[in-house]
């Protein structure tokens, strides 16, 4: 009687068994309807499913050797032999594919294919069937490559990165370890079995070998049950993961279409105002240049000068960052950059009584960089901490070096500092927290991306609740340091500074000077084309003025000598493009001495002519040094007998 209880619990533990496997293997394959692509899903799957043909196996031994069966086959030593190995195959392959899964779960590829690594395993238990003929010596032989693999399965969900460690990868590791202490449990078990006999074993020994298909099936749905856990977490993870990337797509997408929009409004200023500095540059240096000019008068106009120039390269600056141009290098030092920027701001930090306090003049440091864009930072860093000090405080500017030959500079300031909920959006262009203030929202935008132009970073520094002010880091490539007198910071001279030009009367016709080619000038831009009379009169070359295309255009056709043109783009009525193209058609090789400017450089049209047509185009506010040289080089194609241009350009006339 006792036997028969002993093989009704066994064989109906051998059900519930294989019943559970079934059930966690149709778990996985439609898990891995949700983790498509994912490795470890698949060999957990396949690690269930060898389970539920090693427990069929064992069932169908059962069945023919326990229970009597009567079918034909029921006393076929080869069928016996099949399912032994069947049974032998899939417990093997079941330990191997729960390690292989745990190790690429832990991020690790296995050292050799799933495939390859059960068929050998397969071809063991052939081996083994044959040699091995007893249950008892099976399992022990089993034993010890299921303690290994679930030892070193703990270990790889142990070995889990931080950020993938969770509940289900503990209780995993957990349950793996206590399989790996059952499986010892049952070597010892049998090995004293086969060595000592049946009447040796210990009371405790006998009660679990009598249940031991039910603890089988406890551990196994409790190591299940963990993986599957393992698995949502994990897919939880990587799904909020998905999300927080989607959303900083997006919000990178905005930023995008905020910088395009930014381009477009940076094209429409600059076209506004290059043609207006233009005229400012000029006529100050031409004021400058006379000496009738009283002595008091000389110290402002430079300012004039100073502050016009700063104007043209800012104007510049912000070209460049909408169409990401990178701007010349030189060597800079930070503490000129910042004396510069303080001294120009020092009405408005005297009346807010707002102290700075630049701990660069105690030791300079040189990068490599665009200085008038460094200023701009500054000078936005600046004006942002006096806005947060409305009545007063400090501003410290100090530097360090990085561990990657990087010097980072910090401002940092005792003020009520940013609110957390805003610091995510504060380099976002158009994003302002001045209210009613007059702020467009671009100054830390552009900043981040002059720095990032220069291959460095802006970045705000995160702060504990209890520290005040705001602070912001900026990284730059380090190429050296000195020391130097920290009193100084001289303004270099601007390279395209013109050469100071006599005053004259604009108004003058133009004189036609023997051996000297003529320009034509066309601009609809009175100042502008003023500017450039008195500029071009002062070198020696005959002018004549247009004031749009068409005029030009009648110009060329009146048979009048013109050797060289300079247009600008932009102009009611016919453009400098349209005017360009006639000239090409009818006036090749004019064409070839034509030179236009443009205030408006970031437009489709004028992008789209620089592409089509060969020809020179230079940016207003013009660099005079840069015309002069390009008009001395046009002289240089002009016809030693000058021709009209109505009949050819080329030929004498």
């Amino acid at each position: 009687m006792t036997a028969d209880l002993d093989i009704h619990t066994a064989y109906l533990g051998i059900v519930v068994q294989t019943t559970s496997a079934l059930l966690l293997a149709a778990t996985f394959i439609a898990l891995r309807r949700f983790a498509s692509g994912r490795a470890d899903v698949r060999d957990w799957s396949h690690a269930f499913l060898a389970l539920s043909i090693a427990l069929g196996a064992i069932y169908l031994t059962y069945e023919l050797t326990e229970r009597r069966s009567s079918a034909v086959w029921a006393d076929s030593q080869l069928v016996r032999t099949v399912l032994a190995t069947l049974y032998q195959a899939g417990k093997f392959a079941f330990f191997a594919l729960l390690l292989i899964g745990a190790r690429r779960f832990a991020g690790r590829e296995p050292p050799i294919r799933p495939a390859l690594a059960v068929a050998g395993l397969a071809g063991v238990a052939v081996v083994s069937t044959v040699f091995l003929t007893e249950l008892n010596t099976v399992v022990t032989a089993q034993a010890p490559f299921a303690i290994a693999c679930c030892v070193a399965a703990a270990r790889e969900m142990r070995a889990t990165p931080t950020e993938r460690r969770s509940f289900g990868s503990r209780a995993t590791g957990v349950v793996f370890l206590l399989l790996a202490v059952l499986w010892l449990f049952y070597l010892v078990s049998f090995a004293m079995l086969m060595w000592r006999g049946t009447g040796h074993y210990p009371a405790l020994v006998t009660a679990i070998g009598r249940y031991n298909s039910y603890i089988d099936v406890l551990l196994q749905s409790a190591l299940g049950f963990a993986l599957v856990i393992t698995l949502f977490q994990d897919l939880e993870r990587d799904a909020e993961a998905a999300r927080t990337e989607r959303a900083e797509l997006q919000a990178r997408l905005a930023v995008a279409q905020k910088l395009e929009a930014l381009g477009v409004l940076v094209s429409g200023v600059a076209h506004e105002l290059n043609n207006p500095l233009t005229s400012i540059l000029g006529f100050s240096d031409v004021v400058g240049g006379d000496p009738r000019l009283p002595a008091d008068l000389r110290e402002p106009l430079h300012t004039i000068s100073e502050q016009a120039h700063r104007c043209r390269t800012i104007v510049r600056g912000l070209l460049d960052a909408a169409r990401q141009r990178r701007a010349p290098r030189t060597l800079t030092s930070l503490a000129g950059v910042v004396g510069r920027v303080v001294r120009g701001m020092t009405p408005q930090l005297s009346k807010a009584r707002v102290v700075v306090v630049n701990e660069l003049i105690a030791r300079d440091v040189d990068v490599p960089a665009d200085p008038t864009g460094l200023e701009q930072v500054f000078s936005n860093l600046l004006s942002n901490a006096l806005d947060a000090l409305p009545d007063g405080g400090c501003v410290r500017i100090s530097a360090r070096q990085a561990p990657d030959e990087r010097v980072v500079v910090r401002m940092e300031d005792d003020g009520p500092g940013i609110p957390a909920e805003l610091r995510q959006r504060i380099f976002e262009p158009f994003f302002t927290t001045k209210g009613g203030r007059s702020s467009t929202g671009l100054g830390l935008a552009i900043s981040q991306r002059i720095l990032q132009a220069h291959g460095g970073t802006l970045a705000l520094v995160e702060r504990d609740d209890d520290q005040r002010g705001a602070a912001f880091d900026l990284s730059l490539p380090r190429y050296g340091t000195h020391h130097g007198d920290p009193g100084t910071f001289p303004i270099p001279p601007d390279p395209a500074a013109s050469t100071p030009l006599p005053a004259g009367d604009a108004d003058d016709p133009p004189t036609d000077i023997v051996g000297k080619p003529r320009v034509l000038v066309v601009d609809d831009e009175k100042p502008v084309r003023e500017l450039l009379l008195r500029w071009l009169r002062q070198r020696g070359w005959s002018v004549q003025l247009a004031g749009d295309g068409r005029e030009a255009l009648a110009l060329l056709r009146s048979n009048l000598r013109i050797d060289m043109v300079v247009t600008d783009l932009r102009m009611p009525g016919m453009t400098g493009m349209e005017l360009f193209d006639q000239i090409a058609a009818n006036y090749p090789q004019l064409a070839a001495r034509t030179i236009a400017i443009t205030g408006d450089a970031l437009s489709p049209d004028v992008a789209n002519f620089v592409r089509r047509r060969a020809c020179l185009v230079l940016e207003k506010p013009l660099d005079f040094a840069r015309l002069a040289d390009e008009l001395a080089r046009c002289v240089g194609t002009v016809p030693t007998t000058p021709s009209p241009a109505g009949r050819s350009p080329a030929a004498s006339g």
